[in-house]
């Protein structure tokens, strides 16, 4: 539209009001008038633009953030483990493993021998099995039943008997010294039953050692002797965030069942 029509002002409202827009000086006046708006609705543009983009922004954020979160999570919160009883024992510390070879060996390690199995089964035998109460049992994943005759409810800590599998293991490997010499049971195993067991146990340590997942770092170092060429190898005697397992042995003592795993 050129200056030379007619119009009604934007702010109008009586169109008696409209006023001529031929002459001089209101050409001038609206020239300097749009100039204004014009800077004003530039203004206002950007303005809203910016709130746009961020908005838009913020939208691409957090939908991101969301699916990381439902990948990761599988779209199920695990942000917390399942129940257990023995969780208010629960304390971390900083343990260096054992290289477990040559000098560096531990009891666990050493040759059949009554202290060495006293060692083993100092580490689950009396106690790991527990007795927990009704409300207890109740916050449980799974179900487990009433113990015959007492007030409270079995249940065991997967750590004890991981732990007595790898005794199984143990002492499987040795048979001249285990195995019966009548039966031919090893750890109370029929020989017919014992490959299976052993299978078992094999795959139980398996799961838990993928499900814990223990991400510790083990490094690889170089170790010469005197001028040969220095060869890195792996150290085992890396160190590691633990739960503390002496708190967890006094938790199941306090909650022993009588019941033996074995």
């Amino acid at each position: 539209m050129s200056y030379d029509e007619h119009y009604l002002p934007l702010l109008a409202e009586d169109p008696e009001k409209a006023v001529d827009t031929s002459s001089e000086d209101v050409k001038a006046r609206g020239v300097q008038r749009g100039g204004i708006f014009s800077r004003k609705r530039l203004r206002t543009l950007l303005y809203w633009g910016l709130l746009a983009l961020q908005s838009f922004a913020l939208i691409v954020l957090l939908t991101r953030q969301r699916s990381v979160t439902r990948a990761c999570e599988g779209q199920e919160d695990l942000s917390q483990t399942y129940y257990s009883p023995a969780e208010e024992a629960l304390q971390y510390e900083r343990v260096t493993f054992s290289m477990g070879v040559g000098s560096h060996t531990t009891i666990y390690q050493d040759e059949p021998s009554e202290a060495v199995d006293r060692a083993w089964y100092d580490l689950y035998n009396d106690f790991g099995v527990s007795k927990i109460s009704k409300a207890q049992a109740d916050l449980l994943p799974n179900k487990t039943v009433a113990i015959p005759g007492e007030d409270g409810y079995i249940a065991g800590l997967s750590v004890f008997h991981q732990l007595h599998c790898l005794n199984v293991i143990r002492r499987s490997l040795r048979p001249d010294y285990y195995a019966d010499p009548i039966t031919g049971a090893i750890a109370g195993i029929m020989p017919n039953k014992l490959s299976e067991h052993i299978s078992h146990c094999i795959d139980d340590l398996r799961q838990s050692a993928m499900c814990s997942a223990d991400i510790s770092v083990i490094v690889w170092q170089e170790n010469g002797d005197n001028n040969t060429t220095a060869q890195a190898s792996p150290r085992m005697d890396s160190a590691h965030t633990c739960r503390n397992f002496t708190r967890i042995v006094d938790w199941a003592k306090g909650h022993k069942s009588g019941v033996k795993p074995e």
